[in-house]
């Protein structure tokens, strides 16, 4: 290719945070649907966070019965662990 001119490198960084994304997938609805549960991974383990609005955080997990832990448990044979983190 002719004539094209060179990126400069404050565009290459200033877009590389692009670069540093992870997916995450959808799992379920929370109870009551007013939330969403998702599915990231970290290196080579699986987590699972609750989301309460587009673009929240993850929420701090409250004590509770749930249907659908109970479901991941039994047919899945999934662990639910449900981290309390502040901040």
């Amino acid at each position: 290719m002719e004539d094209i001119p060179a990126i400069p490198q404050s565009v290459v960084t200033s877009l590389n945070r692009y670069q540093n994304v992870r997916s995450a997938g959808f799992l379920d609805w929370t109870e009551a649907g007013d939330g969403i549960f998702i599915s990231t991974r970290f290196g080579d383990v699986s987590q699972i966070h609750r989301v309460d609005h587009a673009g929240g955080p993850e929420g701090q997990a409250r004590p509770s019965f749930s249907s659908t832990y109970q479901m991941w448990i039994s047919k899945l044979g999934a662990a639910v662990i449900r981290p309390n983190v502040c901040g």
